[in-house]
């Protein structure tokens, strides 16, 4: 490999975390995520806060490249600018993430102790209302790790 001058190099945590015996590994080990985990999405458990089905936001979800694209049409000049609002452009990832990201929910309960039941509407409503839930949402739908089948299965068995 050649040499990089030393302004552009960074430096990377190893991401192999098993023993090294020496030998060349697969890339696809470390890389391979399930199609079919991303488009169906996985659990991600809040405990007795709920517990939320998403998908991966990816180009491997059609749906969500779909929606991306049909949600944001409207402002790419906006967008290309610069000049789109912090508030509208959270509501139109919002519609993104409950039409293509935010499958299910169980377990969720509102202020007033009641069940909310799971639908486009309310998965808009709950994202808007509590920001920090839609930042952990968003970090779980990008995480390439949680939809990888080795992982999926590892934290199946524990």
């Amino acid at each position: 490999m050649s040499e990089l001058p030393e302004e552009l190099e960074v430096e990377t945590e190893n991401v192999w975390d098993g023993p090294s015996d020496g030998k060349p590994k697969s890339i696809y080990e470390l890389f391979e995520t399930d199609s079919t985990m991303e488009q169906q999405g996985v659990v991600v458990d809040f405990g007795p806060y709920g517990r939320f089905k998403v998908a991966r936001a990816s180009g491997n979800n059609i749906k969500y490249a779909q929606s991306f694209q049909k949600h944001n049409r409207p402002y790419q000049k906006m967008q290309r600018r610069g000049t789109m609002p912090e508030e509208l452009a959270r509501q139109v990832l919002a519609k993104v993430y409950a039409e293509s990201i935010l499958l299910d929910w169980e377990g969720v309960i509102g202020r007033d102790g009641k069940n909310i039941p799971f639908s486009k509407e309310n998965a808009i409503k709950v994202m808007l209302d509590l920001p920090d839930l839609f930042t952990q949402i968003i970090a779980e739908s990008q995480n390439a790790e949680s939809y990888r089948k080795e992982y999926v299965e590892d934290a199946t068995k524990n």
